[in-house]
């Protein structure tokens, strides 16, 4: 039971990839017992070498990292020194401290208090560069509240829905946005270069392919965390509850058509049941708790349906191939075809019906063998 509870909590951060990301790998910071620590410092006087990975509730860099840093956390304070690019994800990031190269970041508050050596690319709610932060080159913002105090050498790409530049703000190229309202720049603000509202401009293909270059690193970095996550997901799954795997898969091999139709059938009554909970204060409670159900049945007989398909390849070649294996296998072949436009979401819509099926069949054979057997 207690393998099966600690199965189920990692599980959780599947629904979280861009923060589970650093979480998984190998020289990611870890408390002397070995679990993910709550607050992580790199005191003032510490220097690291090579690149740095952490994640926590709070991540404070205090000291020196002579790499890149890779962070997520729900609290990022960076007051040190960085030398080399800064890649972060965190609920609030306040950068006060020195990075020699790139700054990637992403959340909800971001506030740009330090010198960056190069670019800094941006997505968030609130956006704040004061007065004494130094951008060395360019910088692209989106978010919902952008101001900018300081002081950015090259261009600057903005897009949201109020942007501001204070009477100390210095922009050492082109000032270009996208807002549905003009922005507002306090006298005294310098632009050297021009200053257009893109709305079909000369410049307005440049910052949509800046833009668009800027979110496609972002949905590539979430891409790779969560194919990582579901990995470390299903090796677990695999390790922790073998009999449960095996007969998930052997439901899968036998009873393909019956997965199927069981698990459509359940794709089809869960939305609507939540539904139909959600529209009282005393049922929204267990609608969500179904919802969450749900989501758990569709990783696991995912995890399932690729295990089966990775030993039905592996099962021509040897008499027992090894679930771990075969679901890696399985993993490898799944990346692959969903790279494919069109067939992907096909591959998808059954895997994800024939696992939870898989899944459901073997939960019900699992109750009636506890009640043949008299355990429940």
């Amino acid at each position: 039971m207690k393998k099966l509870l600690l199965v189920l909590v990692f599980s959780l951060f599947i629904s979280f990839p861009f923060i589970s990301f650093p979480l998984l790998i190998p020289n990611f910071t870890l408390a002397a017992n070995g679990e993910v620590q709550k607050t992580v410092v790199v005191s003032e006087d510490e220097v690291i070498e090579g690149n740095y990975y952490a994640g926590g509730d709070i991540v404070e860099i205090s000291g020196t990292i002579n790499g890149d840093a890779y962070v997520a956390a729900g609290q990022i304070i960076v007051s040190g020194t960085i030398n080399g690019d800064l890649i972060a994800a965190g609920g609030s990031i306040n950068i006060s401290g020195e990075i020699t190269d790139d700054v990637r970041i992403a959340g909800g508050n971001l506030f740009i208090n330090g010198i960056i050596g190069d670019d800094v690319s941006m997505a968030g709610g609130e956006i704040n560069i004061s007065d004494i932060a130094i951008i060395s080159g360019g910088a692209q913002a989106a978010g919902g509240n952008i101001l900018h105090a300081g002081s950015i050498g090259e261009e600057f790409k903005a897009a949201g829905g109020l942007i501001s530049l204070s009477s100390t703000a210095h922009i050492g190229g082109n000032f270009d946005y996208l807002s549905e309202a003009s922005a507002n720049v306090s006298e005294g603000a310098t632009v050297e270069g021009t200053t257009n509202k893109n709305q079909g401009g000369p410049n307005y293909a440049s910052t949509q392919k800046a833009f668009a270059s800027m979110f496609r690193a972002i949905s590539a970095f979430v891409s790779i965390s969560g194919i990582i996550t579901f990995l470390v997901l299903g090796f677990l799954v695999i390790k922790f509850a073998p009999n449960y795997t095996d007969r998930a898969t052997n439901v899968i091999q036998n009873q393909t058509l019956r997965s199927f139709l069981v698990g459509l059938l359940a794709m089809i009554i869960t939305p609507v049941l939540f539904i139909i909970l959600t529209l009282t204060l005393v049922g929204f409670p267990l609608g969500l708790i179904m919802l969450f159900i749900g989501f758990l049945y569709l990783m696991f007989g995912k995890i399932y349906v690729l295990t089966a398909i990775g030993q039905r390849i592996l099962g021509y070649r040897q008499k027992s191939p090894t679930p771990l294996v075969a679901f890696f296998l399985g993993m490898v072949l799944y990346s692959l075809v969903m790279a494919i436009p069109v067939i992907n979401i096909l591959i998808k819509f059954l895997v994800l019906t024939i696992g939870m099926g898989a899944a459901l069949i073997k939960e019900a054979n699992t109750i009636r063998l506890a009640k043949k057997e008299k355990v429940i």
